[in-house]
């Protein structure tokens, strides 16, 4: 955000949903001791602030928030009213690095996801551009919609049933 403050305020003037990533995107750093995650939240909030003069509370954590997020991070995140996502479809760009691939795979997913809402993981790595053109026009032609992620919006979330032993 620090690097790119317009891009950050062109999504808020357009509306987008803004969420959290953290700063480190590493397991060892983001991940270190129960307030760890909530350390790099509140800093890039506080960025987000600077640049466009709001907080979000919505946040995704670096790999999802199952398996690495310990029962206890989560109690500190949500206890500080943080909202976590995580996605019910992964693209798989980060492995198949490939347009073509990555789109044929995505539509794949969607045909055969049963699950509302539909959240996909998509990463902003060189070829993802070009599969969000195809992506989106797919979109169009099928009649889906897309929506910002609000707040009131009942999360997705990985790992829910399994995370009672953690």
């Amino acid at each position: 955000m620090e690097n790119y403050p317009g891009s950050v305020k062109r999504m808020r003037d357009e509306g987008h949903g803004i969420g959290l990533h953290g700063v480190s995107h590493e397991k060892n750093i983001f991940y270190n001791g129960t307030r760890g995650p909530l350390k790099e939240m509140e800093y890039a909030n506080s960025a987000l602030e600077k640049i466009v003069g709001c907080r979000t509370m919505l946040i995704r954590t670096p790999y999802g928030s199952y398996p690495y997020l310990s029962t206890a991070q989560l109690k500190t995140l949500t206890s500080h009213e943080y909202i976590i996502w995580d996605w019910n479809i992964d693209s798989r760009d980060w492995s198949y690095r490939n347009p073509q691939k990555t789109y044929c795979a995505t539509i794949k997913l969607m045909n055969t996801c049963q699950k509302q809402p539909k959240v996909i993981l998509f990463h902003d790595i060189s070829h993802v551009l070009e599969t969000m053109e195809l992506f989106i026009d797919w979109m169009e032609e099928k009649g889906y919609t897309s929506e910002a992620i609000t707040p009131q919006l009942n999360p997705v979330r990985l790992g829910q049933n399994k995370r009672k032993g953690r």
